[in-house]
């Protein structure tokens, strides 16, 4: 018979950022995202983008995991949450004068787009500064 003292294996929460189940292709994805999150909030607050990787904090691990599981790719998850823009930061030189978000020109809501009528834009509308004010 085993002896009753043997240690007990820890149980990781599933989107627990130490869980031992997750590949390191996910592990790979969550870290993009952090960086694109990262960048897109320092964009919104108009503030210098972040120049390292710096540790992603448990919730906001938490939170793009459960992202990632729900969109069931990288991709996906890029697109649906608008985090596609910001891989590199806007010079004067590399901005869109005529469009303002990271969607599509013709999925913009912003008042000087001339692809979207009155009727509003022809499919699902993105996040946009223009049409977030």
């Amino acid at each position: 018979m085993p002896p009753f003292s043997r240690p007990v294996p820890k149980e990781y929460a599933w989107n627990d950022p130490d869980n031992p189940e997750h590949t390191p292709e996910l592990r790979a994805d969550i870290e993009e995202m952090a960086r694109l999150w990262r960048n897109r909030e320092a964009s919104w607050r108009d503030q210098p983008w972040p120049v390292e990787n710096q540790p992603i904090p448990r919730a906001l691990w938490r939170r793009l995991f459960r992202l990632r599981n729900r969109y069931h790719s990288l991709e996906d998850t890029l697109q649906f949450k608008g985090l596609r823009g910001y891989s590199h930061p806007h010079t004067e030189g590399t901005k869109n004068d005529e469009h303002h978000c990271s969607a599509s020109p013709d999925l913009c809501a912003a008042p000087e787009n001339p692809s979207v009528g009155p009727e509003g834009p022809k499919g699902p509308q993105e996040a946009c500064e223009v049409t977030r004010q």
